[in-house]
């Protein structure tokens, strides 16, 4: 649940700072951005997750590990955190890319 709350919560966030696409955009131009949208709030929700479980609260990251929409970037990202502890490398997009499970493949073809 918490997972979902982090999630939604950073939608509310883009929303608040005018970040979500305008109905001026072309189809393709607001499916990328409703993409970048969806990469951003995934990454937020993967960071808190990984704060949490430093802090010995690993149930986050779990949950993260086990939903289906999440668990392949949720893979992707512990396996970057495990080799550096450049978190910049975290919040890039190649954790989108790269690889073929699950939406990540969906935004590797939509891009």
């Amino acid at each position: 649940m918490l997972a979902v709350a982090v999630h939604e919560l950073r939608h509310v966030e883009q929303f608040d700072v005018g970040t979500c696409p305008s109905l001026d955009l072309s189809m393709m131009e607001h499916i990328r951005a409703v993409f970048a949208m969806e990469a951003d709030a995934s990454v937020r929700s993967l960071v808190v997750a990984a704060g949490l479980r430093e802090q010995g609260r690993p149930a986050m990251c779990d949950a993260l590990a086990n939903w289906p929409m999440q668990a392949d970037l949720a893979t992707r990202f512990d396996t970057i955190l495990n080799e550096t502890s450049d978190v910049g490398r975290l919040l890039q997009l190649p954790l989108w890319l790269g690889h073929t499970c699950g939406r990540a493949t969906l935004v590797t073809k939509v891009i």
